[in-house]
């Protein structure tokens, strides 16, 4: 009887072991994912902030009056003077 349950403790005592083990790579698999996440976020704060400087640049530009016609809107050439704000 005294063997069985030395067995049986030393048997618990493994099984104890595998789940703290399996705790810890859980533990390190969600600080790996947590700091993917804020390495993701703070790269779309960046992109975000791009993407503003990138519309402000561009919003000064101004193609002078419409020439109407047939011409669609990408093939029309701007004269010399017609670029404001650079």
């Amino acid at each position: 009887m005294i063997a069985q349950i030395a067995t049986a403790a030393t048997e618990q005592s493994a099984a104890a072991g595998e789940v703290s083990s399996n705790v810890e790579q859980i533990a390190k698999v969600t600080n790996e994912s947590s700091s993917g996440a804020q390495q993701s976020a703070k790269a779309c704060q960046e992109l975000s902030a791009l993407a503003l400087d990138l519309q402000q640049l561009v919003s000064q530009f101004r193609l002078g009056g419409d020439h109407g016609g047939g011409e669609a809107a990408g093939s029309r050439s701007a004269s010399p003077g017609a670029l404001q704000g650079i």
